[in-house]
C-alpha cells in the first residue's frame, strides 16, 4: 500500500508555532530556550493521530559516568516517514539520563517534521534578548540568514565551525546574500555560541 502524503493541514499543523508554555529558559544556559518534550508529543498526536507514530531508542551511542548519548529512530507508518537523531542527557540518575537522552532525541526529530522551528532558529521566548533579523530583507536574503542560524546552532568547535561561520557571512554580506544588520546579529550569535562551547569544555 502507498504511503499517505500529508495534507495542507497536517503541513501548516507541523509548522504552527508552539504555545508559550512549551518554550522554557534553558535550566544552565540562560540564553537558550528548550521545549517541553510534552508538547511535541502532542503536536505529533494531533497530526498523525495516537498510536500511530511512536519512537524507537535504538542504539546507545555513548554512555560515560557524565552522559548519555542514544540514536533514537521516529516512524509514521502510514505515511512511510523514518527519521533518526541523536539525543544526550547527563542527568546523574542513570535512569532519568537514559529517558532524558530520548527525550532530547524526540524534540530534535520533532524540529525535523517542523514542530518547534521557531525555537530552533533562535526565536523563542528568550527571543527578545536575541538579535533579530531586520525589515526590508529580501526572501532570498532571509533563507540564508537562517542557514546561517541553522550552522551556528550545529556548530561544535570554535577555530573549524565558528571561524568559518563568521567568514563565510562577511562574504555573503559583501555580495548582498545577506544584509549588514544580519551579518551583526550572526556575529552577536557566534559570540554566544563561543562562550557555550567553551563553557562545556
Amino acid at each position: 500500500m502507498e504511503p499517505k502524503q500529508l495534507t495542507d493541514a497536517q503541513n501548516a499543523l507541523l509548522a504552527k508555532p508552539l504555545p508559550k508554555e512549551a518554550i522554557s529558559p534553558h535550566p544552565t544556559k540562560k540564553y537558550l530556550s528548550t521545549i517541553k518534550a510534552i508538547y511535541v508529543v502532542e503536536r505529533l498526536n494531533q497530526v498523525f493521530g495516537v498510536g500511530q507514530w511512536f519512537i524507537n531508542p535504538i542504539a546507545v551511542a555513548e554512555a560515560t559516568e557524565k552522559m548519555v548519548v542514544i540514536l533514537s529512530e521516529f516512524r509514521a507508518p502510514d505515511y512511510g516517514i523514518v527519521l533518526q537523531a541523536y539525543g544526550g542527557n547527563d542527568n546523574p540518575d542513570r535512569g532519568d539520563a537514559y529517558k532524558g537522552a530520548v527525550t532530547d532525541a524526540l524534540t530534535k526529530i520533532g524540529s525535523y517534521l517542523g514542530i518547534g522551528m521557531d525555537v530552533f532558529k533562535g526565536f523563542g521566548d528568550k527571543a527578545q534578548d536575541k538579535p533579530q533579523p531586520t525589515e526590508g530583507q529580501t526572501p532570498e536574503q532571509t533563507l540564508h540568514y537562517n542557514a546561517f542560524l541553522s550552522d551556528i546552532k550545529d556548530a561544535r568547535d570554535i577555530k573549524k565551525d565558528l571561524m568559518a561561520i563568521h567568514s563565510e557571512a562577511l562574504t555573503a554580506s559583501k555580495k548582498g546574500e545577506i544584509t549588514e544588520a544580519q551579518r551583526m546579529n550572526i556575529v552577536a550569535l557566534l559570540s554566544q555560541k563561543k562562550e557555550e562551547l567553551k563553557a562545556n569544555g
